[in-house]
């Protein structure tokens, strides 16, 4: 059974431990706030991607958010297959992958919509990925993903060790 409330605050535990600093990192803290879009990303794509180590705790690499890593971004929203039920990350977990988008991209679920600028899609072998993505008003959703993660690791010339 989806438990949005207590999926949730651990999804914003997570992003904001392993990605502290980013736009998406501090809760809003009135509601006021909340109905604020993000900032767009400059033209320049200021915000890099990163791979975070969840056993290790901390990002072991950080990358040129290229037009390569946009395209797999947008592979991995268009491959979303609905809400995630069973979302459980814990330190067996191997990784965390975060694209910042450089354009705002809707995401079509079977009841519902919204509109993301960032995706941190979580790796455990042995699992299917899983994806967290805020929509502009910081809103958690935690979803299911059938992606193909060889082009991403390629580009970012990456192995998982777990």
């Amino acid at each position: 059974m989806f438990r949005p409330s207590s999926l949730a605050a651990i999804a914003l535990l997570a992003v904001m431990a392993f990605f502290g600093g980013t736009a998406l990192a501090a809760a809003p803290a009135s509601s006021l706030e909340a109905s604020k879009p993000l900032p767009p990303l400059s033209s320049g794509g200021a915000r890099p991607v990163q791979i975070f180590d969840v056993a290790a705790g901390q990002v072991v690499r950080t990358l040129a958010n290229s037009a390569e890593f946009q395209a797999v971004a947008r592979q991995w929203l268009h491959d979303v297959q609905g809400m995630s039920p069973n979302f459980t990350p814990d330190d067996r977990c191997g990784y965390v992958f975060r694209i910042p988008l450089k354009e705002v991209r809707k995401v079509q679920l079977e009841k519902a919509g919204f509109e993301v600028q960032e995706v941190f899609l979580f790796y455990c072998r042995g699992k299917e990925p899983e994806m967290l993505a805020f929509d502009l008003k910081n809103k958690p959703y935690l979803l299911r993903v059938n992606t193909d993660l060889r082009p991403f690791l390629a580009l970012a010339g990456f192995e998982p060790k777990s």
